[in-house]
């Protein structure tokens, strides 16, 4: 029986590559995918089993490296001289969601 090596920057017996976590991190974000589906359609569609908690640590991975350009939209929005304002349609912990947005960005 032969054994394949692990490619460079792989260094756990089990790593979800950068395609699988865009992959993941799109289908919570942008199709609304909830963390109760999305082991099952991983299953399906890609053959990789999955659990919730899986998906939610690599979802918290994602959101810290995406911070700094979060807190860069931030500030740009602050720092705008004409802002428009909206409650969203998401509510959290039972409360509207609010949006601020520029000509090129949205907070």
């Amino acid at each position: 029986m032969s054994t394949d090596q692990f490619p460079a920057g792989f260094t756990a017996p089990v790593q979800n590559g950068n395609r699988l976590t865009t992959f993941v991190s799109y289908l919570s974000t942008r199709q609304y995918i909830p963390f109760g589906r999305l082991p099952e359609l991983l299953k399906c569609i890609c053959n990789v089993s999955m659990s919730e908690g899986t998906i939610y640590n690599m979802l918290n991975r994602v959101a810290d490296r995406l911070l700094p350009v979060y807190e860069g939209i931030k500030q740009n929005v602050i720092q705008a001289k004409v802002i428009g304002i909206d409650e969203s349609g998401i509510k959290v912990n039972n409360y509207w969601t609010w949006t601020w947005q520029t000509l090129t960005e949205t907070f």
